[in-house]
Order: structure tokens, then C-alpha cells, then sequence
């Protein structure tokens, strides 16, 4: 994988704190990251809103606190431009919809 994207990564910090709160890759040209869900370990969730079609995130939990999603994702062999390494306590500020269909920890 060659990356020729000035911008490849974006690191978001909590303000209050200082503290990570996520890592986000972007690709320029479309990548298949199916290495980082093996099977066992990943599911696809859905963004749906009345008026547009549903979106795909594919979701693996890393441990009680990171959330590795690639977006567009619904399985394996699809290929993403983006994959967000997230504090699950961040997702409900962040991906409310996703956070509400996480099972509870």
C-alpha cells in the first residue's frame, strides 16, 4: 500500500483533558482492510435514515474501550477510504446511532 495523501491520518483530542479520543486513516484510492477483522471478530452495523439509503460500517471490538470501524463496510472483500480507531466512550458524542447498537459491555 502506497500512500501519497498529505493528510492520511487525523488524531482527534478530548479539549477538556488533552486526552486521544480517535485515530482516523483515510485512503486516497480505496483499500480492503479485511487483516484487521478476521471473521470471528468483526460485525457490519447500519447508519439508517428515513430518507436515505442504509450505510454500512464494519465493526470489530478491540477490548472494553477501543472500536475499530472501517466505514462503507458491510463484508468482507469490500474496500473502505477510511478506518476510525475510536474510545467506545467517545461513540455516543460521535456515532450516537452506532454506540445505540453496540452490545453493553
Amino acid at each position: 500500500m502506497d500512500d501519497h495523501h498529505d493528510y492520511s491520518h487525523v488524531l482527534l483530542f478530548r479539549k477538556q483533558d488533552r486526552q486521544l479520543v480517535s485515530v482516523t486513516r483515510n485512503y486516497e484510492v480505496p483499500q480492503n482492510v479485511d487483516q484487521l477483522f478476521p471473521k470471528a471478530s468483526g460485525r457490519t452495523y447500519y447508519w439508517e435514515h428515513a430518507a436515505q439509503p442504509r450505510w454500512p460500517v464494519r465493526v470489530r471490538l478491540l477490548d472494553q474501550e477501543r472500536v475499530l470501524v472501517a466505514m462503507g463496510v458491510a463484508q468482507p472483500g469490500e474496500r473502505t477510504t477510511q478506518v476510525l480507531l475510536i474510545r467506545r466512550s467517545a461513540l455516543p458524542q460521535y456515532l450516537p446511532w452506532l454506540a445505540e447498537q453496540l452490545p453493553r459491555r
